[in-house]
């Protein structure tokens, strides 16, 4: 099965499936779902706390998928991080081999399992999306203090949503 972006670029019908993080350390199912779904999807979604419920990190979920052969997308909420923690994620999944990030703004946290939780939104998905941009034109990454990063991020996709219509640079 092609990638996501190969098939995104080669204008196909793209299939993904969605999965949720474990509620704790376990990944064996996580594991065992990324395995039976590897060859039938071009990629997996992986939410990040989805319903402001906690979970295992989407990050690390999506690591536990890529280890196991499936392409994530890496659901990036902007409700729980500042700009310091969205764009180290960015890094940090790059580093892990994944290389789709789907910026949301998420749940209203007085929904989830924590709701004397304080929402963050120092970036929404619009300003996320522009970091991006950023990761992705420049020669060398230039995150939102101005200070540069010596590595393009080349091929990192980031597809994003306004009022539940999707964006893709």
């Amino acid at each position: 099965m092609k990638t996501l972006r190969e098939a995104i670029e080669a204008g196909d019908f793209v299939v993904t499936a969605e999965i949720a993080p474990p509620k704790g350390t376990d990944t064996s199912r996580l594991e065992k779902t990324a395995r039976l779904l590897k060859d039938r999807v071009h990629a997996i979604n992986v939410t990040d706390n989805q319903r402001a419920i906690t979970r295992m990190s989407s990050l690390a979920a999506s690591a536990v998928l890529v280890r196991n052969g499936a392409e994530p997308i890496c659901q990036i909420t902007c409700r729980d991080k500042n700009r310091i923690a969205l764009q180290s994620d960015l890094l940090g999944g790059w580093a892990l081999g994944i290389k789709n990030v789907l910026a949301l703004t998420g749940d209203a946290v007085q929904i989830g399992d924590n709701p004397e939780a304080k929402p963050v939104f120092d970036f929404d998905s619009i300003k996320l999306k522009a970091v991006h941009s950023i990761i992705v034109c420049l020669p060398c990454y230039i995150y939102s203090a101005g200070c540069t990063i010596d590595k393009k991020l080349a091929n990192f996709i980031v597809p994003w949503t306004i009022n539940n219509k999707w964006f893709l640079v």
